[in-house]
């Protein structure tokens, strides 16, 4: 692994110049040396397309795969996580979770100071912002909440239930490490 990274290094290397030969051919251009400042400009753009291929083999080497064993791992790792009160490795779980489950941050309507949300986003013809299911993690209290619906951004009664529900007045569908598995469960069901 340490191999690639050296091999990035070193192009990286090559390409930190970019941008000062592209102020250089500016001035050579300005000058009245177009030809000079072409071939510069076209040494940059090959250091740039060395760049992206690098990139491109580079994520081509990852394996993203994951099974069962992979879930076990996160939500084991998120269930501690949440009982030492470590928001860090709360909200990289949720965060692997949301990546699998294709969740998102909310938009606008749904989101709550000090907290990190997650969940399923459409949109409806009308423009209507739908979310959920969506998880409530409080950054500040330490409390993780799913709320199993769907939650349209025009019905001001149930914005007001997400809200409740953050905040403990309201009840969750599930809540602590629960959570996590439910996630575990609908990430199952995708791969299926």
């Amino acid at each position: 692994m340490s191999g690639i990274f050296g091999k990035i290094k070193q192009r990286f290397r090559q390409i930190t110049g970019k941008m000062d030969q592209y102020q250089e051919a500016i001035t050579f251009a300005e000058a009245g040396e177009t030809e000079y400042a072409r071939e510069l400009i076209q040494e940059a753009k090959v250091k740039e397309e060395s760049v992206k291929t690098i990139q491109k083999e580079c994520i081509d080497m990852l394996d993203l795969s994951f099974d069962e064993s992979d879930l076990d791992e996160i939500v084991k790792d998120g269930a501690a996580s949440l009982d030492r009160e470590y928001a860090d490795g709360v909200i990289e779980s949720l965060d692997l979770f949301a990546e699998i489950l294709g969740y998102c941050a909310p938009p606008k309507a749904f989101k709550i100071g000090h907290h990190n949300i997650i969940g399923a986003l459409t949109k409806k013809e009308s423009g209507e912002i739908i979310f959920g299911p969506m998880v409530i993690y409080s950054i500040i209290h330490n409390t993780l909440k799913l709320i199993d619906q769907q939650i349209g951004s025009f019905d001001k009664e149930k914005m007001e239930f997400v809200h409740q529900v953050a905040s403990g007045k309201e009840k969750a569908s599930a809540e602590g490490p629960d959570v996590f598995q439910y996630l575990k469960e609908m990430a199952l069901l995708r791969m299926t």
